[in-house]
């Protein structure tokens, strides 16, 4: 099992708790419009407002540089933000507060003398593969030879200096090395020459060396860009299907929902895949991908 700190988790926490009193003191300049709400009408293609009034007529405000529009839209976003950071805070300070390092040696300690083992390891069949530590190192090896999609937007550091897209994307990396996967970010799956599919997480079991992928689905319940988003990642799973990658066997997702992120949830998801049992149907997955690619070992099929 590969244990880390918390450092990383511990730093988010402090940037999430630096956010919130910003936003906070945003917030309490903006306190004369909070509560109120914008109709809008649209006349050749451009937007008016009005500002509701409860029991009385509908003010008329303007077009978008009035700055009461202004000020609504920014007090409503600053409530949105609040809503979003006080549930990371919340939910760091509990994952903190719960953690209990997993460490063979920190949890002999924690052990009675009596009950300790004399040899911890092979006997108990918890020895990592080298042969899963070495083809993450070939893995990664490859990976960095091969740029980046819209590197421009890698703006989010993990606890190991990852870049990833989103805060959400950085947990998820991180619990997912917390629970004993070797993680790869956006591996780029070869499916022709030149032409890449790219997971957000490729996973490598560290007891067995089986290969999973993980997609989070972030904007999948974005009213406002679902249909691409959703069609692109149908394209990606024709693609994962005829490589040997199935939902729900080798192939798991996550997402966001209007509600919010649920970590906790996610945090489960993760340990019940890595300690689940193996089942055949992966043996036939993999011998699907030893025929689909022309090297299995790096997902290259050219």
């Amino acid at each position: 099992m590969i244990d880390f700190t918390f450092n990383y988790m511990r730093q988010e926490l402090e940037e999430q708790k630096r956010l919130h009193k910003k936003y906070r003191k945003a917030r309490r300049r903006l306190e004369k419009y909070q509560g109120k709400q914008l109709n809008v009408s649209i006349k050749k293609g451009k937007p008016y407002y009005y500002v509701r009034r409860k029991g009385m007529p509908d003010v008329y405000l303007g077009g978008d540089e009035n700055p009461i529009v202004q000020r609504i839209r920014e007090v409503r976003f600053c409530d949105e933000m609040l809503a979003s950071l006080e549930s990371n805070i919340e939910w760091m300070e509990c994952f903190l507060e719960s953690y209990r390092a997993v460490s063979l040696d920190q949890v002999m300690k924690r052990m009675p003398k009596h009950y300790c083992p004399n040899h911890i390891g092979a006997e108990l069949d918890l020895e990592e593969s080298d042969d899963a530590k070495k083809r993450y190192e070939e893995m990664k090896a490859h990976k960095d030879t091969i740029p980046d999609i819209y590197p421009e937007q890698l703006n989010i550091t993990a606890f190991d200096g990852t870049l990833v897209r989103s805060r959400a994307e950085a947990l998820i990396y991180i619990r997912l090395w917390q629970a004993g996967f070797y993680v790869i970010y956006e591996y780029p799956i070869e499916y022709e020459r030149g032409k890449f599919v790219r997971s957000d997480f490729l996973l490598i079991h560290s007891l067995t060396g089986r290969i999973f992928l993980w997609e989070h689905l972030g904007l999948w319940f974005d009213s406002l860009r679902q249909t691409n988003y959703r069609s692109e990642f149908n394209y990606k799973m024709d693609q994962y299907g005829q490589m040997g990658f199935v939902p729900g066997i080798n192939l798991l997702t996550s997402y966001e929902v209007q509600t919010g992120f649920d970590m906790e949830a996610i945090a489960v998801d993760i340990d019940n895949l890595y300690n689940r049992k193996d089942m055949h149907s992966l043996d036939t997955l993999e011998r699907k991908q030893k025929e689909y690619f022309k090297d299995p070992r790096l997902l290259i099929a050219i």
